[in-house]
């Protein structure tokens, strides 16, 4: 009895569906001076969750910027760079959507062109990090609203209101942890 109980339970394991991996995206925006900040504003975009080539979890965030060039307002090498954890706290995190494995794949693949020419040229005008959030919202199917104003609060709300529905407002919350199939006890 106890080898048919063992048996069942591996064979139950093999016909469940695999669980389903979960990547959270967050639009975010900084103000200029939040947090005693004295930088310009800034748009960037987190990414959480427990994709399967991560079973440890990912934690990782995505903005584009100059390397403080003076030559921004007619083009400069740009540069795809994580804010750090202090920095995203001091953010305000505007809404949120869960995608697949897939999804997750494809924009990364898409911010990868971001980082080299000529994706990587930073233009205060027509490519700045704000230009990148609304790349990643299009790709994700979103609604992109008006890329040229200067504040990216502005910017994210429109994309609030264009989204309604769609999204989820503020930060996304902690993932649930994957629990796994249970392993059938060894035994005779």
């Amino acid at each position: 009895m106890r080898r048919f109980t063992a048996l069942l339970a591996l064979l139950l394991s093999l016909l469940a569906p695999p669980a389903m991996a979960e990547v959270r995206i967050t639009f975010y925006s900084h103000s200029r001076n939040a947090g005693g900040d004295r930088m310009y504003p800034h748009a960037f975009i987190r990414a959480t969750g427990t994709p399967q080539w991560a079973p440890g979890g990912i934690d990782d965030n995505f903005g584009f910027t100059t390397y403080k060039s003076p030559r921004v307002f007619i083009g400069s090498p740009g540069q795809i760079t994580p804010a750090t954890p202090d920095y995203v706290s001091r953010s305000t995190p505007h809404f949120w959507v869960e995608i697949s494995d897939d999804q997750y794949r494809a924009l990364l693949e898409r911010i990868d062109t971001w980082r080299r020419p000529p994706g990587s040229s930073y233009n205060l005008y027509r490519r700045n990090c704000i230009h990148l959030v609304a790349d990643v919202a299009s790709q994700l199917g979103l609604v992109v609203g008006n890329t040229g104003t200067w504040e990216p609060e502005v910017f994210l709300a429109e994309m609030e209101q264009l989204n309604a529905g769609r999204i989820n407002l503020g930060a996304a919350p902690p993932m649930a942890q994957v629990a796994l199939p249970a392993q059938p006890a060894a035994g005779p």
